[in-house]
Parts: C-alpha cells; sequence; structure tokens
C-alpha cells in the first residue's frame, strides 16, 4: 500500500526547501528596493544641497544692493537664517548620517573622502554667511568673489558625491537582482528535481492506489450485494418452513390438549411468530439495501388503514390494560394516493414499539393536515405513549440498523434494532421525515411527514362517469354479492346479481346489453375462467370487459391473457375496485399505474428528448413539479442545493430548471447568477423560479437570469402552462 507518512514527509522537505529558496528571493528583491529609496534620498538631498548654496549666494547679493540703497532687508536677511540652518542640517545628516535625510546607514569610504574634501568650501561659505546674518552691516565685509569661488568649489565637490551615489546605487541594485534571479532560478531547479524526484513517482503511485481502492470498493459492492441477494433469498426460504411452522401449531392448538401441552404450543406459537417478525425486518432490510424496494401507489382509505393497525395491537394492548386511541384530523381528505402497505408497516411497527415499552396509560395514534397545494396535502402522523421513554442523549441511536438506546432493553422487551431503521428508510423513500421526541419516565412521541395526492377531482369524474352503466355481477356468495352490488349501486352503476354461473351462460347473447362484468374465480361447478372461455367466444375484450376476482395468482387463471381485462386478489378494498372499473372503462383513469395492481397501463405523452432539472426545498411543491413532469411526459432529475444544480449543469447541459427562489445555503437567485457567469448568456437553460411573493421577487429574480417566475400555491396547470409557453410544446388536448 502507499506510504502515506512517507510521502507526506518528504513532500514537507521539498516543499520546505523550495520555500525557502523563493523566500530568499523575495527578500533580496524587498532589500534592492530598499537600498535603492536609500540612495535616491541622499542623491536627492546632494543635488537640494547645490542648490541651496546657490540661493543663499543669491541672497547675499539681494542683501548688498539693498543696504547700498538704504532699503530694509529684515525679510531677506531671515529667510537667508532659515536657508542656512537648512543647509547646515543636510550637510551635517549627509556627512554623520540622519533618517530625517534618508542616511541613516554608514557613507562608503569613496563617498566619505567626497564628502571631507566638500567640507572645506562649505565651511568657508557658511563662515562667511553667519558673518553678514549675524554682525551689523556683515554684508559689507562678507567678500563676494571669494564666495563665488566657494560655491564654485562645494558644487564641483558635490557633483562628485552625487556620481558617486548614482554608481553605487547602481551597482548595488544590480547585484542584489542578479542575486534573486539566482536564487529563482536555483527555486526552479530544486522545483524540477523535486518534481521528477518526489512529486512525480508519487504522483504515479497514488493514481496506482486510486486504481487499487476503486477496484477493492467494486469487488466490496459486489460482495455487498451478493450478501444481500444471499439475506433476500434465505429469508423467503426461511419463512415458508417458518409459516408451516406458526400453521401446524394453530391447528394443534384446536385438538384435544392436556394444560401443559396447551402451554407447550402456545410458546411454539409465540417464539415462531417473534421469528417471523425477525426474519420479515430482515427481508425489508435486505431489500432496501439492494435498492429493490418498489413504492406502489394506489388509492386507500387512511382511517381504514389506521383501523387495521389498531385492530392488529388492540389484544395486546388489552393484556396490559393500555387506552389504545386513533384521532385522525377530520380536515384531511378520505381517500389518499400513496403507498398504504408501506405506510400501515411504518404505524404498525411504531405502535408496536410503543405498546412493547409502555406499562401503563395510554397510546395515541393522531394523523394531522399540516399544509395543501393543488391536489397535494402534507400529512403528519404522530405514535404518543406513556412508556420508559429514552434519554435525549440515546435518541441519535435509535433509527441505526441493529442498534438500541440502551443494551439492556434488547434483553428485556426483545428486538433486532431493525424496526426504526426500517422505518426510516421507507419513510425517506416515500419523500418524508421521521423523527423522535422522549423523556425518561415521560414517554416518547414519534412524527413521520408525507406528501400524499388527494383523490378529489378524480374520484368524481370516475363517479360521473360510471353513472348509468349496467354491469354483470357474478359469485356464488351470497354476502360477498350483496357487497358487490351495493358499492356499484352507490357509484350510480345498475348491478345485475347472478349467484350462479349457470344463469349467465344462458344468457351469453344478451350481454351486449350490459358495459362490463365482475366475475368471482372460485365457484363450483364452472370456475371464473370457464365462463369467461364462453363469453369469449361471443364477445371480445373491447366489446365486453371482464374483471376478474380471484385469491390464486392470475397466471394460474389465465395464461393466455385473453380472457380478462382486469385482475383483482381478494378480499378486494372499495377503493380498489372503483379504480379499476374507471381503468377497465378508460374514465379519469390514475396515471401510470403498473400491470401488476390492474392489468393495463395507460402511459402519458413523451418528451423524453428534453432535460429537466428540478430542486425544491418545499416536500409539497416538488411534488406537484413531479406530478406535472409526470404528467407532460418529460424524464427529470432532481437536485437538493444550489451546489447541486450547479454540479449537474457542469455535467451535462439542461433545457429546462425548476427550482425555489428560497433554497437553503445557496438561494436560487445566487445559484442562476453562478451558473450565468459559467455558461454565459446565451447558454443559459429555461429557468423557472418558484416564489411566495412573486411581485417583490420577479424584478431580482428575472435579473439574476431566470426566464420566468410562478408563485405559491403551486398549480399543476399553472406550472404546465408556463412549461410549454417557453418551450414552445404543443399543450396536450
Amino acid at each position: 500500500m502507499f506510504d502515506t507518512i512517507g510521502f507526506q514527509r518528504k513532500l514537507f522537505i521539498s516543499f520546505g526547501i523550495l520555500l525557502l529558496f523563493v523566500f530568499g528571493a523575495i527578500t533580496l528583491v524587498v532589500y534592492a528596493s530598499k537600498i535603492n529609496g536609500i540612495y535616491s534620498s541622499r542623491i536627492s538631498v546632494s543635488i537640494r544641497q547645490k542648490a541651496i548654496s546657490a540661493d543663499a549666494l543669491r541672497i547675499m547679493y539681494d542683501v548688498r544692493d539693498k543696504q547700498m540703497a538704504n532699503t530694509e532687508t529684515v525679510t531677506e536677511i531671515e529667510r537667508l537664517s532659515k536657508l542656512l540652518t537648512k543647509w547646515e542640517n543636510a550637510q551635517r545628516g549627509l556627512l554623520n548620517g540622519s533618517a530625517l535625510y534618508g542616511a541613516e546607514s554608514q557613507n562608503s569610504v569613496k563617498v566619505q573622502e567626497l564628502l571631507l574634501l566638500a567640507s572645506t568650501p562649505f565651511i568657508a561659505m557658511r563662515d562667511e554667511l553667519h558673518v553678514a546674518i549675524e554682525e551689523e552691516g556683515g554684508v559689507r565685509r562678507v567678500n563676494f568673489d571669494e564666495m563665488g569661488g566657494y560655491l564654485d568649489a562645494y558644487t564641483d565637490q558635490m557633483d562628485l558625491v552625487t556620481g558617486q551615489f548614482i554608481s553605487e546605487s547602481t551597482q548595488s541594485f544590480r547585484s542584489l537582482v542578479i542575486a534573486s534571479f539566482a536564487l529563482a532560478g536555483i527555486a526552479l531547479l530544486a522545483f524540477f528535481i523535486i518534481y521528477r524526484k518526489v512529486l512525480r513517482p508519487s504522483a504515479d503511485r497514488i493514481i496506482e492506489v486510486a486504481d487499487e481502492l476503486q477496484q477493492m470498493e467494486s469487488d466490496l459492492q459486489r460482495a455487498n450485494q451478493v450478501k444481500t441477494e444471499f439475506m433476500a433469498n434465505m429469508s423467503n426460504e426461511i419463512r415458508t418452513p417458518l409459516n408451516g411452522v406458526i400453521g401446524m401449531a394453530e391447528v394443534l392448538s384446536s385438538t384435544d390438549l392436556k394444560v401443559d401441552q396447551r402451554e407447550f404450543v402456545r410458546s411454539i406459537q409465540s417464539n415462531a411468530i417473534n421469528l417471523l417478525d425477525l426474519v420479515n425486518d430482515i427481508l425489508d432490510y435486505s431489500q432496501i439495501e439492494s435498492g429493490k424496494l418498489e413504492i406502489h401507489r394506489q388509492r386507500f382509505v387512511l382511517s381504514d388503514c389506521f383501523d387495521q393497525v389498531v385492530d392488529i395491537m388492540k389484544p395486546l394492548a388489552n393484556q396490559k390494560s393500555i387506552e389504545l386511541i386513533s384521532d385522525i384530523d377530520p380536515n384531511l381528505p378520505i381517500e389518499l394516493v400513496h403507498d398504504e402497505r408501506r405506510i400501515r408497516q411504518v404505524i404498525l411497527n411504531l405502535v408496536n414499539n410503543a405498546v412493547k415499552f409502555t406499562d401503563y396509560g395510554e397510546i395515541v395514534l393522531k394523523a394531522e393536515l399540516i399544509n395543501k397545494e393543488s391536489d397535494f396535502v402534507q400529512i403528519k402522523v404522530s405514535v404518543r405513549d406513556t412508556g420508559i421513554g429514552i434519554d435525549s442523549a440515546k435518541t441519535p441511536f435509535l433509527f441505526r440498523s441493529f442498534s438500541q438506546a440502551d443494551s439492556s432493553v434488547s434483553k428485556k422487551y426483545g428486538g433486532s434494532g431493525l424496526g426504526l431503521a426500517i422505518c426510516k428508510s421507507l419513510i425517506t423513500e416515500m419523500g418524508g421525515k421521521i423523527w423522535v421526541e422522549s423523556l425518561p419516565r415521560k414517554g416518547s412521541a414519534f412524527f413521520f411527514t408525507l406528501v400524499a395526492e388527494t383523490s378529489g377531482e378524480s374520484q368524481q369524474a370516475k363517479l360521473e362517469g360510471l353513472s348509468g352503466m349496467k354491469a354483470v355481477v357474478v359469485d356464488d356468495n351470497k354476502t360477498n354479492l350483496k357487497i358487490l352490488v351495493k358499492h356499484l349501486s352507490n357509484w350510480g352503476v345498475q348491478a345485475t346479481p347472478f349467484n350462479s354461473p349457470d344463469l349467465v351462460n344462458e344468457i351469453i347473447p344478451d350481454l351486449r346489453k350490459f358495459d362490463f362484468c365482475i366475475l368471482d374465480m372460485q365457484m363450483p361447478e364452472m370456475d371464473g375462467a370457464m365462463l369467461a372461455k364462453r363469453i369469449r367466444a361471443s364477445h371480445s375484450m373491447e366489446e365486453f370487459p371482464i374483471i376478474l376476482l380471484s385469491s390464486i395468482g392470475q397466471h394460474l387463471v389465465d395464461s393466455t391473457g385473453n380472457l380478462f381485462n382486469a385482475y383483482l386478489t381478494k378480499p378486494v378494498r372499495q377503493s380498489r375496485l372503483l379504480d379499476v372499473i374507471a381503468d377497465v372503462m378508460k374514465i379519469g383513469a390514475l396515471p401510470n399505474q403498473s400491470n401488476s395492481e390492474t392489468g393495463r397501463f395507460e402511459g402519458g405523452f413523451s418528451n423524453s428528448h428534453l432535460k429537466v432539472l428540478i430542486a425544491h426545498d418545499n416536500e409539497l411543491t416538488r411534488a406537484v413539479t413531479e406530478k406535472t413532469l409526470k404528467l407532460m411526459g418529460y424524464q427529470f432529475e432532481v437536485a437538493h442545493s444550489g451546489e447541486e444544480i450547479l454540479e449537474q449543469s457542469r455535467r451535462e447541459e439542461f433545457d429546462l430548471i425548476i427550482l425555489d427562489v428560497d433554497l437553503p445555503e445557496m438561494s436560487g437567485i445566487e445559484t442562476i447568477k453562478r451558473m450565468k457567469k459559467i455558461a454565459g448568456k446565451n447558454d443559459m437553460p429555461v429557468v423557472i423560479g418558484i416564489t411566495s411573493n412573486e411581485e417583490s421577487d420577479k424584478k431580482v429574480c428575472i435579473q439574476a437570469g431566470m426566464t420566468d417566475l410562478v408563485s405559491r400555491p403551486l398549480s399543476t396547470d399553472e406550472l404546465q402552462k408556463r412549461i410549454h409557453y417557453w418551450l414552445d410544446e404543443p399543450v396536450e388536448s
């Protein structure tokens, strides 16, 4: 394997050496700049000294002329005094060093010699200036010819000083720059050596290790897949004999047994049921891990789902004298469209846990309406108990696989630690969230939210379409026959009941008077398949649809697929029967129902050539958008944040992006701004923003690069119109 520590040590040493060279080169450049600044200051001062000496002599001439003309010279004398002080200080600074004049460092020997030579005419000229300033009539005693000589000698000497400064500055700067370039060259050479000897071999090794890790990951995934499939297969294999054990134990318990024998049978049953529950949990867990878990959406009554859970758990609750209460918000729609079996599984698991960990008090199963938008509702289901409760520090472990809040709990109450992990996976798969609130000895409350479609207008459309139709209902069981006729009558269908297939056989030529037939499979003398074959001899599937009700597999009753228009497993639920009849009769059927449920499939029109990306923080808005796109036939991808939108947009081009303006972390506005910078104004896809305040957000969203804006609550029809408008797709009539 790759020596990470050794590589890091080599990398640290190599880059340390490289940085040392670079730092040395930069230091030399900075020092060269500083030296150049010092010499510039000295050159400036030396040049200025010559100008000051010339100005001083000129003022002396002015003073002399004014004194000879008996004119006031106070101003000139003051100017001359200030100039002399400045000249003296600067000369002293150049000679002895002064930060004020940029000469804080020592001069070279050559410069010092030249300055000392300049000191002779400087001192002579200075003394004459002091006499002129300090003594009455001193200007008249000044020999101006000698002063001119002193000035010429001083100027010539300072020219030499200035020249020496310039020469030394140029030479010093050139040397330092050459040294800097030399260090930079050495640094480049060091980098090349480091690259060839350290980085390149290490990079090659890293690539090899990455390939090895990728291969290992692939092998692990295959091994995990094999393990998961093995678990699923073994779970199914174990369930078959377990069901046999449970069934035979029930048969045995109904025989004449002694008291101790009956106790043994009861123990066998109890342990077998517990083992079956564990196997079922493992099967669900393996399906979730292997990605084979499927969500089947169909209409169901939430109150029926609650009642079924209560009926199952009521005996256990009664044994512990626990009150089990069901409470459903009256504002919730009666019928919803979602995976009832999975929802019931989650609720049953939560209620079962509540009963298990509660010794007295009550358990409340409650459903509330949180929000409603278009044809969707967001519901919150809670299971609240008065049991032992959970320490808040341990709640994060509850939803982990094979984990329980307290190891002692599994010993006392049992359980595999898979139930809540499965619940979380199921709820997540269905697009919801699950969490817990609990206090020790105060009880626990488990919550989950889901977005479900309402049957609403589609159900009404089906009832209106079925009204006035005529149906033949065939079932030898009078109770079933009575219930079916009652359901059909409530939907406005004129149902004619037959409790014998022979009676129907006699009126086969007259069946064209009816619109469809509901036929039971298991009947004496002539079963449903035999009767269907006789009917099909005179009436095709299109002319006279037949819906079969059976408790055995469809492949066992119709191997050809030419007898029945739809197939339903008994016992049949009312809402499911309505869906299938409407589907068979082509009346407002739910889109994209699977063959396994109804025997039919009505797909939408296809726009699969267009690529769509959606990103919503709001669950309801996302559900409405997904439904709209499915109805329009679009294939779409889902992102959950602005960063994911940018990442997916880099990988592939999308024709349409629908996103929330108020995305978390990076807003929709900021996301589109960044996308615009990356893609360019002319290569942007159509972007439709979803906002709660269209009026205030419209200007800033359009400026950011969005194409259009739609307000909440989101309407399926409105969104569909906007998509058609911008993508130039004709609206389906």
